[in-house]
């Protein structure tokens, strides 16, 4: 392609052509001019003697003269021609040779303009190289990955600095041979990398295998080691590359999660799903030997009032600990596991009965002793029920049924013990767990419960002073139930509590109506123990005294001795100053029989204690019996205490307690317990009889007198 003359070049050729036109008539006008003149000064000097004769000396000038201006015009002439022609030639050498710069000009532009481009686009695939490069060491590094190569046969292996620094070994120091390699894998690792590279061998194909390596600082880790073939020009096998990756991380994960689906998270015990599936497997081998098993059930005795009163977190502790004791007592050989909140189960393995029970019998010591949580120390029990294999069942659903009816009535015949599975303890079980589900529906409603009063008589007056409030419960298919019934009913179903607040909402109404009628008497009611472990229970008992319009002094507290421990004493003396604060009074029952509260008598703000009734045993026989009940009279009101003897059930005895000084006294031999009218009457005849014994006392020294 022809490139036009650059604008530039057009004017130095016009340039030039004046020049040599300048040049030529330059040369022209002195030859024309010089020429004549040198003619004549020579002409004139050495000749002008001599001058031709047939051209006279004028002529000869003006010969001369157009010689010389002919001579000038031919040179301007020759002159202008030769050098234009000159100029133009090399003007167009140099136009030619202009063009051709141009054009190769243009393409050594286009060629730099490519050579630029293409500079560029190397820098930015070394940039995109170097990011890419950066960003597979961050991949690398983010997915803890390593590379490594060997070749067959080689006494080193090729390791990738990420590598070295993902097992934790210095890149500069570390020597990657062969040996030093495999001893880094732990167990049978080495064995399964070698297996998986054979695999690669025979089948071409990219393998991986899960091991364990030893890391640097002496930790063990998992990896995975993938292993890929290296092929020479032949199609032979010379080595291998491949990677390694660090997932530890996702093994503990895998763990993680296979522990959530088998293990309890709280307590690391199994959980349902494991205890069902080796309670299953146990069942099948107990089938085919004939070797015998048992299952234990137990739940947490209180579990649910310290919940309750501690909150979620001490009880979550609590739960924890008792864990430990429970697979600690059972031994390696059980499972023990966590079945549902406070329940465990615990199976035995080619155990006897009588195994069981022993077995049984430390859970209950162990988990008896108090347990120290961060918020203070607690006591609980737990109740046990035993089945045996295959005497009580030979599948996994009759099992559980027979234990857990077992636990039951265990429960129900006092906590704290553990229980045997007996074919008639379906029946008696299951109705008391209906008795439960009904007394729920009861105290939701009131139907059906009622409060009875059992008069406390002051042995001195023989007059009525308190009443022994007493819940009754005549149910439509199981009959009547007593006070004591009730508890164990209300405590197996975990209402004690409900219980408890309900008997004394009605003991306080009833006694606010006998008060604003004149027949003030203390109203004695029973706290339950899982009432004493809630925090609110001062709260309870102000609100209940400010809507029932009770004055304070005739509410009477009755604590259960066998419900205090040493462990809790500190609380205890709190509560009770707290409750002591309210004006109201409290009593101690069932003295003499338990250690604690013979300890502890001074150190509780009491007002009164309630004797065990079994020191009335032998009371008319043996004197023995009757100067043990003395000294405890004479103790309790040694501490300015109330004495109260409850179901004396004998006149003797009645007489006996009055003669020891025994201030308080109730049971049948006075007056069964009764409904509030009946009650009222029967205190109503108490203080007229009382009255007119009085009058007859002080009426016979006047008949004496007038004897």
């Amino acid at each position: 392609m022809t490139q036009p003359a650059p604008q530039g070049t057009t004017s130095e050729t016009e340039a030039l052509r004046r020049a040599a036109h300048r040049l030529a008539l330059t040369v022209a006008l002195l030859i024309a001019i010089g020429g004549p003149a040198l003619a004549i000064g020579a002409f004139m000097l050495v000749s002008l003697d001599r001058w031709p004769l047939w051209l006279s000396p004028p002529q000869a000038l003006l010969m001369i003269a157009l010689i010389s201006v002919l001579s000038g015009l031919a040179i301007y002439a020759v002159i202008r021609k030769v050098a234009l022609q000159t100029i133009a030639s090399t003007l167009q050498q140099m136009t030619t040779k202009h063009h051709d710069m141009m054009v190769s000009l243009s393409v050594l532009s286009e060629q730099n303009c490519a050579l630029v481009a293409q500079e560029q686009a190397l820098r930015a695939a070394e940039v995109a190289l170097e990011q890419r490069t950066a960003q597979l060491r961050d991949a690398q590094r983010l997915g803890q990955i390593g590379d490594w190569s060997y070749r067959i046969g080689d006494a080193e292996m090729w390791c990738s600095d990420e590598l070295k620094q993902l097992l934790g070994y210095d890149p500069e120091r570390f020597v990657a041979t062969r040996t030093a390699v495999m001893a880094l894998h732990v167990g049978d690792s080495a064995r399964q990398v070698l297996t998986s590279q054979a695999q690669v061998m025979r089948t071409g194909d990219i393998h991986s295998v899960d091991v364990k390596l030893r890391r640097g600082d002496g930790t063990i880790g998992d990896f995975a080691v993938t292993s890929k073939a290296l092929i020479d020009g032949d199609g032979r096998v010379i080595g291998f590359s491949g990677t390694i990756q660090d997932i530890s991380a996702r093994k503990a994960a895998e763990g993680q999660l296979a522990r959530l689906a088998f293990f309890d998270p709280l307590t690391g015990l199994a959980n349902r799903t494991s205890f069902n599936r080796e309670t299953a497997e146990l069942l099948r081998r107990s089938r085919r030997s004939g070797q015998p098993a048992a299952l234990l059930l137990l739940d947490l005795d209180g579990f649910e009032e310290i919940n309750d009163t501690l909150g979620h977190a001490a009880a979550n502790e609590l739960l924890a600990k008792a864990a430990e004791r429970i697979a600690g007592t059972a031994g390696a050989k059980a499972i023990v596991s966590r079945l549902d909140g406070d329940q465990f189960g615990v199976l035995l393995g080619a155990a006897s009965l009588p195994e069981a029970e022993l077995i049984a019998n430390a859970l209950i010591t162990a988990i008896s002793v108090p347990i120290e949580l961060e918020r203070g120390e607690v006591s609980v029990t737990t109740s046990i029920g035993i089945a045996a294999l295959p005497r009580d069942g030979i599948t996994f659903t009759d099992l559980l049924r027979a234990a857990d009816l077992a636990r039951h009535n265990a429960k129900a015949s006092g906590r704290g013990i553990a229980k045997v599975f007996e074919p008639g303890m379906s029946a008696a079980v299951q109705q008391l767990i209906a008795l439960g589900h009904d007394l729920r529906q009861a105290l939701d409603g009131g139907a059906g419960l009622q409060v009875q009063y059992q008069p406390q008589i002051a042995l001195a007056t023989q007059r009525v002073v308190a009443h022994a409030v007493q819940a009754y419960w005549d149910h439509p298919t199981a009959g009547a139930q007593s006070h004591r019934q009730l508890i164990a009913i209300a405590e197996n179903s975990g209402l004690g509590c409900e219980f408890g607040l309900w008997l004394l909402r009605e003991a306080a109404v009833q006694g606010a109506i006998w008060a604003e009628r004149g027949e003030p008497r203390m109203m004695a009611v029973e706290v339950l123990a899982a009432q004493l472990l809630r925090s609110d229970f001062v709260d309870e008992i102000s609100q209940i005294l400010e809507l029932s319009g009770l004055p304070p002094h005739l509410l009477c507290l009755e604590l259960a001795a066998d419900a205090l421990n040493d462990q809790q004493v500190e609380r205890i003396e709190a509560l009770l100053s707290q409750l002591k604060r309210l004006d109201v009074r409290l009593r101690l029952n069932g003295f003499g029989t338990d250690t604690y509260s013979i300890r502890q008598l001074g150190h509780l703000p009491l007002d009164s204690l309630a004797i065990d009734p079994q020191f009335l045993h032998n009371i008319e026989e043996t004197e023995r019996a009757r100067q043990a009940l003395q000294g405890i009279i004479a103790l309790a009101h040694s501490l300015g205490l109330t004495v109260l003897m409850p179901d004396v059930d004998h006149v003797a005895h009645a007489d006996i307690l009055t003669e020891l000084g025994c201030d308080l006294a109730h049971g049948p031999h006075f007056t069964p317990p009764l409904f509030a009218p009946a009650a009222s009457r029967f205190a109503a005849e108490r203080d007229a009889l009382a009255r007119r014994a009085a009058q007859s006392k002080t009426d016979e020294p006047r008949r004496s007198s007038a004897c």
